[in-house]
């Protein structure tokens, strides 16, 4: 019996996470609504337990099929390319993070009430994000562009550049660009998304459904923030330790190494931040859980 290949060590170890399959399909228990509804303080009623099941399930999906897209992904990126593999918890929590947001971008409209409520109060992004964390996200993408702007200006096929760095770390300008591109589609996504899904009309309904449909917006507009601010971060901290590989072969200066090194630090934080936004809008599954009742839930009502 022979000894297994690294491309199988490498396909089993990504294939771990498929395991949360089962969880895509499986029906949100009891326990994950009533976590859901004391997160966001929404009283559980027969009118509204199916409505936050059927969110919780819609978002599980598409957050648990992004840690699997982006799984596999890597798995085929090691094998073809013959790399070492990258830390398990990046495709783990990057997938996560855009599959949460994907979820609220392709969420159906609610269309169960025809008319909407009339409101004179505008409402913001700040109000269901903490403003600070909104400037926080500024900062990160800011941060995000320092590096790139570096790695275009000391290409090493422009005259006024020194040393490039070693063979096969600088990457090409394309690939720079595409990243920026990428960076800034998120920023407006999380600016005029979160906007949207803020000032979206309330459709007229019972108390106990206009509860479950303001926490239904609340965790909407924290998974687009958090996920858009996952993704800047990580593509500043893979832009920012990139260029400080390079300038530390370069003949550039000090200060410049400080800089990309404060970059990395910031987008590093920026992407835990925006990660930990993302993991707290939905709560945990049963496993952290336990400590909440497990009574069985209002039944809806059945129309005859």
């Amino acid at each position: 019996m022979g000894v297994a290949g690294p491309e199988f060590l490498i396909a089993l170890f990504y294939a771990v996470p498929l395991l949360f399959v089962w969880l895509m399909v499986r029906r949100p228990s009891n326990r994950s609504v009533a976590a859901f509804a004391k997160t966001y303080s929404v009283p559980l009623t027969s009118h509204n337990v199916e409505q936050l099941r059927r969110y919780i399930r819609w978002t599980r999906r598409w957050r648990l099929g992004g840690v699997v897209a982006f799984n596999v992904f890597a798995a085929a990126y090691v094998i073809v390319t013959e790399r070492e593999p990258m830390h398990w918890a990046f495709p783990l929590v990057l997938g996560y993070s855009v599959g949460s947001l994907l979820a609220e971008l392709f969420r159906p409209v609610d269309r169960l009430a025809q008319t909407s409520i009339a409101t004179l109060s505008q409402r913001r992004i700040g109000d269901y994000v903490a403003p600070g964390f909104l400037i926080a996200v500024g900062v990160v993408f800011v941060a995000s562009l320092v590096p790139a702007g570096y790695l275009l200006l000391t290409n090493p096929q422009r005259p006024w550049t020194g040393r490039a760095g070693p063979p096969g770390v600088r990457p090409q300008d394309w690939y720079v660009i595409a990243l920026v591109a990428a960076s800034t589609v998120m920023a407006l996504v999380c600016r005029f998304g979160g906007r949207a899904l803020a000032q979206t009309s309330v459709p007229a309904d019972t108390t106990d459904r206009q509860a479950a449909r303001h926490a239904i917006r609340s965790a909407a507009i924290m998974s687009v923030v958090g996920g858009t601010t996952m993704v800047i971060g990580a593509i500043g901290a893979r832009l920012a330790g990139t260029a400080t590989t390079i300038n530390s072969f370069g003949a550039h200066s000090s200060s410049m190494s400080w800089l990309m090194t404060l970059c990395v630090f910031i987008c590093g934080l920026g992407a835990f931040g925006g990660a930990i936004l993302t993991l707290t809008t939905i709560p945990r599954f049963a496993l952290f859980t336990g400590a909440l009742p497990s009574v069985p839930l209002p039944e809806p009502p059945v129309e005859v």
